[in-house]
């Protein structure tokens, strides 16, 4: 799976602390995927006690991270 980020996505990581291998592994094993709209979808990966949501654009040829965060309330 080929995974490019947006600006927004790498600062967001680097501010809270989140690495591409999580990014991946998320992707890979997320506990929930929803629907936004469009091509835009969220999942949901289990980080330690802490829920992680990956916000991105899913394409045929990759998948572009628009922001990352962590959950309170799922």
């Amino acid at each position: 799976m080929i995974i490019r980020f947006s600006r927004h996505a790498r600062e967001r990581m680097k501010e809270r602390h989140v690495s591409r291998e999580t990014i991946e592994k998320g992707l890979l094993n997320s506990i929930r995927i929803q629907h936004i709209e469009g091509d835009k979808f969220i999942c949901y990966h289990k980080v330690e006690t802490n829920i992680l949501a990956i916000v991105f654009i899913k394409r045929r040829e990759y998948h572009k991270i628009i922001t990352v965060y962590y959950e309170n309330n799922l």
